[in-house]
């Protein structure tokens, strides 16, 4: 049964595109931001970072799928990635540390500058936790990362 679960979590991230992408779509797209208006700027930056957010989901998902027999690891990663958000969202104060007090003291490009950090600190993550789903051979420190191959499980 397990074998028909992974079978069929590997065919909705392929579908998905999730396997077929290259290191430059796990980033800040800045070609988007495009637009007449700063309104549309930073919507399109928007945009971005939820690029970012669902890409991060996606790998989260499919990594507590396959990892499922490994409560400890599990339990340890959404400790990490628990404080992974503590620390995302402290680094966006201090990279903007006047919005703390609820102000905007950087003009009407802040929402978009906001989303572009966001984006970039997320995109980060993102390749972070694929190193759980990607292996790399004769590295003998990477403790749980890449005992599941992505790619293996593709061709099984």
């Amino acid at each position: 049964m397990r074998h028909y679960t992974l079978i069929f979590i590997v065919a909705v991230f392929c579908a998905s595109g999730l396997f077929a992408e290259n290191p430059e779509s796990l980033s800040f797209n800045h070609e988007v931001l495009i637009g007449p208006t700063q309104m549309d700027l930073n919507y399109q930056a928007k945009k971005e970072y939820l690029r970012a957010d669902e890409k991060l989901n996606e790998y989260y998902g499919l990594i507590n799928e396959l990892y499922s027999g490994n409560p400890v690891f599990l339990e340890k990663l959404q400790k990490a990635q628990r404080l992974w958000i503590q620390f995302r969202d402290a680094e966006i104060e201090s990279i903007f540390p006047e919005i703390v007090s609820g102000q905007n003291i950087y003009g009407s490009s802040y929402p978009m500058c906001y989303f572009i950090e966001l984006s970039n600190i997320t995109w980060k993550r993102v390749i972070e936790l694929k190193s759980f789903i990607s292996r790399t051979d004769g590295d003998v420190c990477n403790g749980v990362r890449g005992i599941y191959n992505i790619e293996d499980l593709i061709l099984q």
